[in-house]
């Protein structure tokens, strides 16, 4: 058997950290899957007449031709309807942690965790993890949440 030769190492706390062991926890499921996805597509369909709006205003501006300008009208009335309808079914959708709503946006402060995609504001992300990724982050508690099982 060898014997090794005893090291006296004088370990400085500032050296090197400790590893902090971060714990990546299984999202937890949300129960009105189905509202929730429903909801969302009614704000990126709303979003979309928007868009749409905005389009025919610079269409109308261009030719001249009134037509674009009713269904510009219309337009801003789909947007209208779609808000409302929007905001009825998103009322009782709530976070099962925070208890905070999870499709209407206030203007305390956010989660440093909730994803706020190309600056476009953190509603808008909820939507589109909810449509896209079939999961999302609380804006106002930063938990991890999937819409299946």
């Amino acid at each position: 058997m060898e014997s090794y030769p005893s090291q006296s190492v004088a370990l400085n706390v500032m050296d090197e950290p400790a590893p902090v062991l971060v714990r990546k926890r299984r999202p937890r499921h949300f129960l009105n899957a189905r509202l929730l996805v429903l909801a969302s597509l009614m704000r990126l369909a709303a979003w979309a007449s928007l868009a749409g709006f905005a389009w025919c205003c610079v269409k109308m501006a261009v030719t001249k031709d009134q037509l674009f300008g009713y269904y510009g009208l219309g337009l801003v009335g789909f947007f209208l309807l779609v808000q409302v309808v929007a905001f009825a079914m998103s009322r009782s959708l709530s976070c099962p942690l925070c208890h905070c709503s999870v499709l209407h946006s206030k203007s305390c402060r956010k989660h440093q965790r909730a994803r706020n995609y190309f600056h476009l504001g953190h509603l808008f992300s909820v939507v589109l993890d909810v449509l896209f990724r079939r999961a999302f982050s609380c804006m106002y508690c930063g938990t991890e949440f999937r819409l299946k099982k």
